[in-house]
């Protein structure tokens, strides 16, 4: 099996496969053939008893509607139809038989996903994540945040944004207060005007 290395873990890569559409006979519902070439018995796929879905259909208004319901995919608008559904597929088999031959829920079916299903069912060598190590043998560092006064290997400063002169005063006041000095916001504005003239000027 290959894998693949992202982000310093290794990961299992198989071919992508996708799920074949299920080969199903219309006439008998079994799986794996097509009515052409089909010699059994023919079974409803919505009763299981010996006569064409169509036959079945013809008698029940309900179950003309789902079918077209089906059709369009506006399952919401079919009424539940009032024979019993029995999946031919199913039956004996398992304890679920409530639904038609051909339909997705069958557990029938499902089972019977190409690829796709068989990759899913084989079980991984190893699912837990694996760390990747640099051909000298040693761990990679993981870049981590440094805190405030920490040195890094960076030699670049963060950018912070530029403060406008309202939270310059702001927290000029603040300052004030703490060392029990009280001054107004306006007030210091006009000093961190003048300082800023004075400083330009220089």
């Amino acid at each position: 099996m290959k894998s693949l290395a992202m982000f310093g873990r290794s990961c299992p890569v198989h071919l992508f496969a996708d799920r074949p559409p299920v080969t199903q006979c219309s006439r008998c519902q079994r799986f794996d053939h097509v009515a052409d070439k089909c010699s059994l018995e023919v079974r409803c796929k919505y009763c299981g008893e010996p006569h064409s879905a169509k036959e079945h259909q013809a008698k029940c208004t309900n179950c003309m509607a789902e079918a077209q319901a089906e059709d369009t995919m506006d399952v919401d608008s079919a009424s539940p139809c009032t024979h019993r559904l029995c999946c031919i597929n199913c039956k004996g088999k398992r304890q679920e038989t409530d639904h038609t031959a051909d339909s997705r829920r069958c557990p029938e079916r499902t089972s019977r996903y190409g690829a796709a299903r068989a990759n899913e069912k084989k079980k991984a060598l190893d699912s837990s994540w694996q760390q990747v190590k640099t051909r000298g043998g040693r761990r990679r560092d993981t870049q981590l945040q440094a805190q405030p006064g920490e040195k890094t290997r960076n030699r670049f400063e963060p950018i912070e944004p530029e403060r406008t002169m309202d939270d310059r005063a702001q927290d000029l006041v603040r300052a004030a207060a703490a060392s029990r000095i009280t001054i107004s916001k306006d007030e210091a504005l006009a000093k961190l005007l003048a300082t800023s003239k004075s400083v330009s000027g220089q």
